[in-house]
């Protein structure tokens, strides 16, 4: 009699050519045998699966990830099984301790995993406790469409199964996409969890997924109503309700309705006391509203308390570097340099793939101790032999608007043939800020149109063709693709320029409030090219939104340059006609009575 495999691989997937290879890789050596169902994949999915000994079946998609997950589950084989996404990596250092797990009175395993945000995998990652190893019974299926769940269902069939939380570590990728391929998947997302609300209106998780859908495409206030609606019907402590009253406390944050952020922290804090992610939220509205002798007190508290437990926490580093960075920016606001150095120095040994530390080091010690200090100091600590090494040194003076100190990393590097698209990237931001716009496009039509760093820059050749009264078809069609709105306030603005009598953006408030970033993003740097004619034209953009602040945010943005009269003319207009300012503007105001 042949024994069955002990452990199988089980996986859905489609169209994961790029990503198969690093999840199957990470597993190859302790799976007995791998299951792959595909879903409709298109690209070469199926044969990178084949090229690894897998056993692929192919499905029709219905819109249902349980529906896959189980067809899978009927195929393998195993004892047990090892669940991943292709997108899924699993930790090369905990792979080893998989086969111990093994063992007969426990029915499935909770593993750490970590989600990377943001364009690259980095520091900004979200944390979660996914079941991802289980015993092979043909009672163990997964339920609902999306967000698909198996552990509370083993849970129901034997209510004394053992389910054990390890720390072995997956990695996932799969919030790194393309922001195009992100939306599409929340849509889909979105699709499938409103026909399980249909159903059923009152399913808490399901609400709570949909609020995690729309917090991802920033809109907080339609978050907040489904978070709500979710904690209404959550009854008793379940997997997710520790990350519920966070993200309910960052929409109250984001929406700054900062007395609603407190009392739910207060509440989460009442159901998990060591929960150290909402003790620093707590200490980071408080430093917003200036209370800082109540936020140094929680940061340290976070200091103290350290990470929360894996199972609970949501926000990496809270327990630690982050809470020494959260020190360094209040002591930095306060301007007690010396502390604030200590905890931005601290919080960058504890993670240094935190990289934001070294700017707020540069900027105290360029305060304190001049330039060419603050270069040496950082070339201790940054290996400025290493590519990488030389474009964080780059991008901490350009911040600092040292260009002339950029060129110098940057110039050897152009002239040794040693430039990849970052550092055309790079070269051609000092370039378009040292007002030398031709020779910044030249350098920045040698990045390759599908990098991430093209679309970066995609706002400036705009323009560049604005000032330069030109039309490039290919940057404007990338620029409608990727950056709609902003593609419909150039086109705006050109009709300012040709006289012509431009559509309205949007009346609506929410709306109105991104296309003037967009706008006031555009006004900054006309300033600073001195465009001051096209300047002129480019205000006419901000009678074509609903948006009571830009009187406000336009009288902050003369001062910046110095146009002292026209920043006191629009703050003065905005409280007269608004009511609207704030404690910046009346500092401006005194300010400019004082000079006066």
């Amino acid at each position: 009699m042949i024994e069955s495999p002990l452990l199988s691989l089980c996986m859905i997937v489609k169209n994961e050519e790029k990503n198969l290879p690093r999840c199957l890789d990470s597993v190859k050596d302790i799976v007995d045998e791998m299951i792959i169902v595909d879903t409709g994949s298109t690209d070469s999915t199926v044969k990178v699966a084949e090229s690894y000994g897998a056993k692929v079946f192919s499905i029709r998609w219905n819109d249902d990830f349980s529906e896959a997950r189980n067809a899978s589950l009927e195929k393998a084989n195993g004892k047990w099984i090892l669940l991943m996404d292709a997108d899924d990596e699993l930790d090369q250092e905990d792979k080893q301790k998989i086969r111990n797990l093994l063992t007969d009175d426990v029915e499935g395993y909770f593993f750490k995993t970590i989600n990377y945000v943001g364009q690259n995998p980095g520091v900004e990652v979200a944390l979660n406790m996914n079941f991802r190893l289980m015993r092979n019974r043909p009672e163990y299926r997964f339920i609902y469409p999306i967000h698909e769940q198996i552990a509370a269902v083993i849970q129901q069939i034997r209510p004394g199964a053992k389910l054990v939380s390890t720390d072995i570590k997956v990695y996932h990728y799969g919030y790194l996409d393309d922001e195009v391929v992100i939306k599409e998947k929340r849509k889909r997302n979105m699709r499938i969890i409103e026909r399980v609300l249909q159903e059923n209106p009152s399913d808490a998780f399901m609400r709570f997924n949909m609020g995690n859908e729309y917090f991802a495409l920033s809109d907080y206030n339609k978050a907040l109503y489904e978070y709500m609606l979710s904690l209404n019907n959550t009854h008793g402590k379940t997997g997710y309700l520790s990350k519920l009253y966070v993200r309910m406390t960052l929409c109250y944050n984001e929406l700054k309705r900062y007395d609603e952020a407190l009392s739910i922290i207060e509440r989460g804090l009442s159901d998990y006391p060591d929960l150290t992610d909402l003790v620093f939220l707590k200490g980071y509205i408080h430093h917003v509203n200036k209370r800082y002798t109540i936020a140094e007190r929680l940061f340290k508290e976070c200091i103290e308390m350290g990470e929360a437990p894996f199972d609970i926490g949501f926000i990496m580093g809270v327990g630690s570097f982050r809470a020494h960075h959260a020190l360094g920016e209040l002591y930095l606001e306060l301007e007690d340099y010396d502390e604030a150095y200590v905890h931005f120095e601290q919080a960058y040994k504890m993670n240094n793939s935190f990289k934001e530390p070294l700017f707020k080091m540069c900027e105290i010690l360029m305060k304190t101790r001049g330039v060419s200090e603050a270069r040496e100091k950082l070339e201790d600590m940054i290996d400025i032999q290493n590519p990488d090494g030389i474009s964080l040194m780059i991008n901490i003076f350009l911040r600092y608007k040292r260009y002339d100190i950029c060129l110098e990393y940057l110039d050897p590097l152009l002239r040794n043939d040693k430039c990849n698209d970052e550092i055309y990237y790079l070269y051609g931001r000092c370039l378009f800020y040292l007002k030398q716009l031709d020779k910044a496009y030249d350098m920045w039509k040698m990045i390759d149109s599908k990098s991430h760093f093209y679309d970066m820059v995609i706002d400036d050749l705009m323009l560049r063709c604005v000032i330069k009264n030109e039309y490039e078809e290919t940057i404007a069609e990338c620029c409608r693709i990727k950056k709609a709105k902003k593609y419909e306030v150039f086109q705006r603005l050109n009709d300012l320029l040709n006289r012509k009598k431009p559509d309205i953006l949007s009346d609506d408030i929410e709306t109105s409030k991104e296309y003037s970033d967009i706008i006031f993003d555009i006004l900054d740097k006309l300033l600073y090219l001195e465009e001051f004619e096209i300047f002129e034209n480019a205000l006419g953009l901000l009678n074509l939104i609903e948006d009571k602040t830009v009187l406000l945010r336009l009288g902050k943005l003369y001062y910046r340059y110095g146009f002292v009269q026209n920043a006191e003319n629009e703050i003065l207009r905005s409280m007269k006609l608004f009511n609207i300012y704030d404690q910046e503007a009346l500092s401006i105001l005194n300010h400019i009575i004082m000079e006066e």
